[in-house]
């Protein structure tokens, strides 16, 4: 509605939207009362047919059926003569169906101007096609006009005929299909909890009230407490509990975040930091923060946790949902903040840890409400309200789906897990360096088993993205600081900045193993050094550089798509969580000091290690790697490379069969034990005296082998034997027993029993072979995972050994070095 008014502001005031739900036979709809401290005068200035103002009263008579909109407009005018124009849609509802117990998740939605911005309809974007039929209503009192609080709480029904209104936003739509389809058999109820431009106290403190607290000259606490508590009890009063407070809170209070349970821990428990009940009405300045606790959230004074006492919320009836913003601390510093050179570093001033916001998690006052710490609200189109970029742009836009569409989407996560949807945040796991320091591999914990992208990725074909910011890579938000200096990691492209932050950062493996893993490649054009750290979005709103063109950068930054969450026939489907920021600096892993050597130990047949009092823990993942060449007289069969029991049960073996062949044996819950393999496609076969590159990986369910690269065969079955259960006993270069030696050449062994890579993605190949010939595991086989193995044989000739980190077997013979194994 707010459309229609453009340009018909009066007196400085703002058109305000409102919406209001009628009974379906009409009737009074509201007295129109204490609008502007109680002495407004109104007239209907325009209506829909069948929409009159009875002047004696101030109430408006409407007859509506079931889902019919009508609009007006009035006009509204103080005894001062100030004044503006109010558009009003009064839109008819059928009755009050309450779902069945159970099935309803109710929550109210807390913050500021970035939250509030998320509810109208401002006209700019469309609406979504589909809305969730119904399975989301939403709760609001409109307090954002003019600072007017005490309206009338208003709820409506998520559905297609909410989308004519003009008044909830195509993000409150999208919501209601995501939900709908996360979540097909709950009601979702959502309360609008935040207000523009506001801190906590000005939430519960009422001392403040109407006060210039600043002294500028303008009043800085518009809000008051009954806005937040008359949407909450409209809630409980329809259906019995408000199970879930979210909040997200922007740059108002970033400055208290390094203070927050100090600051902020009587507004949420009623106590402060040393657990002291807090009275009603005492100054809350510690740390220099401002206000009265005039109310409270939890009361942990109260006498039992399945009451309220002082607060809104029962301790044990309403969880926390604390997710995290970026930036979390004050508005965005042009480019003339402290910080940048005319190098372009990345701004670090006053930057808060989000550590903090995680370490709440452990507090034990905040475990009682159940905290969820995450997910992280930042990737958005940032913009002010005018729809263009400026460097204090905290806003996200209205005119861009990329703005309050995308914004909306950790909200839907805080709500779908509430309904019981498990949603976890992907994280940076750890760095693991590459052959001869020329790369890092970044890792990122997929805990939701999807696929690492970015919206760029995700979206092309569809929309093209550009920015003419100088750091945009395929992955933006990587941060490289070396002699003491941090810069983005620019494209090689960009020859104007230097050669040492130079080079490429890209995705060579979207996800891929047990735990579910992807790996993000820093390839620099100068090698990197050990102790050199990186970060990824450790900086303010963009996490790279402050000028405006880095408004752009956000379609390049992490998310985890989920293929279960998304839906391709939505206008607006979940692209995904974002990776959360790694703010903390991870350094560059030490790098072998001895330059890598492909070699290989020589078994001439009276030589191999054994041990029969082994106790290493195996899971139900796996992974095997081997350089292998058969110096046998001639290929026979039954001759053991390796062989692993579970006290007499052999559950994993690789050794010879028939002419040509090998076999691998590794017990599972089917008939099948044993795959046998050649050494290429076609049944081409292996040859004695050839080098062969051997890779295995398994999972639970599953086995693939590959040689030379390539796969030659693969094994399903119901379950692993080995999963779960204790290697006591180890043959290699025989079986167990020591018996079947086999004469040949073994370089670069490496066995891991409690991980697996995904060996269908090249990289992950690459990790073992490349370009014919062994790739650097790093000295203790560590660099293909990030973590050591259990057996990870190497050395020169006769110091062949186990570097990894099981007990490995006692040699019996004497180990010669064999041939450098390459294809």
């Amino acid at each position: 509605m707010g459309r229609r008014l453009s340009g018909n502001g009066s007196s400085g005031g703002k058109p305000k939207v409102e919406a209001y739900t009628v009974a379906t036979t009409g009737g009074v709809v509201k007295t129109l009362a204490r609008l502007l401290g109680g002495a407004s005068v109104f007239a209907v200035f325009s209506a829909d047919a069948g929409v009159t103002m009875d002047t004696g009263t101030g109430g408006i008579t409407v007859a509506l059926a079931a889902g019919e909109s009508k609009s007006l407009v009035v006009t509204e005018r103080a005894a001062n003569g100030a004044g503006y124009f109010r558009p009003i849609t009064l839109t008819g509802a059928a009755a009050v169906v309450t779902p069945p117990a159970g099935n309803v998740v109710t929550a109210m939605l807390m913050g500021q101007s970035e939250m509030s911005i998320l509810w109208p309809d401002y006209g700019f974007i469309p609406q979504p096609a589909a809305t969730g039929g119904g399975n989301l209503v939403v709760y609001y009192s409109d307090n954002e006009t003019n600072g007017v609080s005490g309206q009338p709480v208003s709820k409506i029904t998520v559905n297609d005929a909410s989308r004519t209104g003009g008044v909830l936003s195509p993000a409150i739509h999208a919501l209601g299909a995501f939900l709908k389809l996360a979540a097909p058999a709950k009601t979702f109820v959502l309360g609008k909890g935040s207000k523009q431009g506001t801190a906590r106290y000005e939430l519960y403190s009422d001392s403040t009230d109407g006060l210039d607290i600043d002294g500028n000259g303008s009043i800085d606490d518009n809000r008051s407490w009954v806005d937040f508590a008359n949407v909450a009890s409209a809630i409980e009063t329809d259906y019995g509990n408000v199970d879930h407070l979210i909040e997200c809170w922007y740059n108002a209070d970033a400055s208290y975040t390094a203070n927050f349970k100090s600051t902020f821990w009587p507004f949420y428990f009623g106590v402060d930091a040393s657990n002291n009940p807090v009275a009603l009405g005492s100054a809350t300045n510690a740390n220099g923060y401002k206000g009265t606790l005039d109310h409270m959230l939890w009361d942990a004074t109260a006498a039992s946790a399945d009451v309220k006492g002082r607060g809104i919320f029962a301790r044990s009836k309403t969880k926390w949902h604390l997710l995290t913003p970026m930036p979390f601390q004050s508005a965005p510093n042009d480019t003339e903040a402290t910080g940048f050179t005319a190098y372009n570093a990345s701004s670090r001033n006053a930057e808060p840890t989000r550590a903090n916001l995680h370490a709440l998690a452990n507090e034990a006052r905040a475990q009682e409400v159940s905290l969820v710490v995450g997910p992280s609200a930042h990737i958005a189109k940032w913009t002010n309200d005018a729809g263009e970029y400026a460097y204090k742009s905290i806003h996200p836009s209205k005119r861009d789906p990329d703005g309050q569409v995308q914004l909306m989407w950790p909200i839907a996560i805080a709500m779908a897990r509430a309904g019981g949807v498990t949603i976890a945040e992907p994280t940076v796991d750890s760095l693991v360096i590459g052959a001869n320091n020329a790369y890092v591999d970044v890792l990122v914990n997929l805990p939701n088993g999807g696929t690492l992208t970015t919206l760029a990725a995700l979206r092309a074909g569809t929309r093209t993205y550009t920015t003419s910011a100088p750091h945009q890579q395929p992955v933006t938000g990587f941060q490289l600081t070396r002699g003491g200096v941090a810069r983005p990691v620019f494209p090689s492209s960009q020859t104007s900045y230097p050669q040492a932050f130079r080079g490429s950062v890209q995705i060579v493996d979207a996800g891929s193993g047990s735990p579910k893993k992807a790996t993000v490649r820093i390839t620099p054009e100068t090698a990197f050094a050990a102790g050199e750290k990186l970060t990824y979005l450790a900086g303010e709103a963009t996490a790279a550089l402050l000028q405006t063109r880095d408004n752009d950068l956000y379609p390049w930054m992490m998310i985890e798509h989920i293929p279960a969450l998304y839906d391709a026939t939505a206008t607006y489907p979940f692209p995904g969580v974002a990776v959360r920021p790694q703010q903390v600096e991870l350094a560059i892993p030490a790098v072998d000091s001895t330059p890598f050597v492909a070699r290989s130990a020589a078994f001439d047949g009276g030589d191999w290690f054994t041990n029969s009092s082994i106790s290493v823990p195996a899971s139900s993942n796996g992974l095997m790697s081997l350089w292998f060449k058969n110096t046998d007289s001639a290929w026979t069969t039954g001759k053991y490379v390796c062989q692993y029991r579970v006290g007499t049960t052999a559950v994993l073996e690789l050794l010879t069969t028939t002419t040509g062949r090998m076999n691998m044996r590794l017990n599972n819950g089917s008939a099948t034990d044993t795959l046998a393999f050649y050494a290429a496609a076609g049944n081409t076969q292996f040859a004695v005296n050839t080098w062969y590159h051997i890779m295995a990986a398994w999972t639970a369910t599953g086995l693939s082998i590959y040689v030379n690269g390539s796969l030659v065969g693969t094994l399903a079955y119901t379950s692993l034997d080995m999963g779960g259960a204790t290697i006591t006993r180890l043959g290699l270069g025989a079986a167990t027993t020591g018996l079947t030696p086999l004469p040949c050449e073994i370089g670069h062994y490496y066995l891991n029993v409690s991980a697996t890579l995904d060996l269908s993605v090249q990289a992950n190949r690459e990790k073992f072979i490349l370009a014919g010939a062994p790739v650097n595991l790093g000295a203790t086989g560590q660099l293909p995972t990030g973590t050591t193995p259990e057996w990870y044989y190497d050395g020169a000739g006769a110091a062949w050994a186990n570097k990894g980190s099981a007990t490995g077997g006692t040699l019996t013979g004497a180990l010669t070095a064999g041939a450098a194994p390459h294809l």
